[in-house]
């Protein structure tokens, strides 16, 4: 997916605004990409919410900090999002696939 396509899917380049002292935390397989490296829009628009209103939203994966780097890029998020090695900064709130205790409330998808 094209990073020009999500930015005028989605209506603005970059999001800005203050951060807010709650983590939100998203992974990247199965959760914003599909096994086909595929965009998970629905689970993007919950994401580019938290960033709308200034949370500090964070991407990682069980991939490594390169891959989700590597995601941020492709998808466009690299200006409103960090990314972290998955599991090592205490979140607020983490979506993942998988059943994981990785935040204090764990969403899965």
């Amino acid at each position: 997916m094209e990073k020009f396509l999500i930015k005028y899917m989605f209506g603005r380049e970059k999001r800005l605004g203050h951060r807010r002292d709650k983590k939100i935390a998203f992974d990247v397989d199965m959760t914003l990409i599909d096994e086909h490296d595929r965009p998970i829009y629905h689970n993007i628009n919950l994401m580019l919410w938290f960033v709308d209103r200034g949370y500090d939203v964070i991407m990682w994966s069980g991939g490594g900090v390169s891959y989700a780097e590597m995601w941020a890029r492709k998808l466009g998020f690299e200006d409103v999002v960090r990314i972290v090695e998955k599991g090592k900064e205490e979140v607020d709130i983490a979506f993942d696939d998988e059943t994981a205790q990785l935040g204090k409330i764990n969403v899965e998808v």
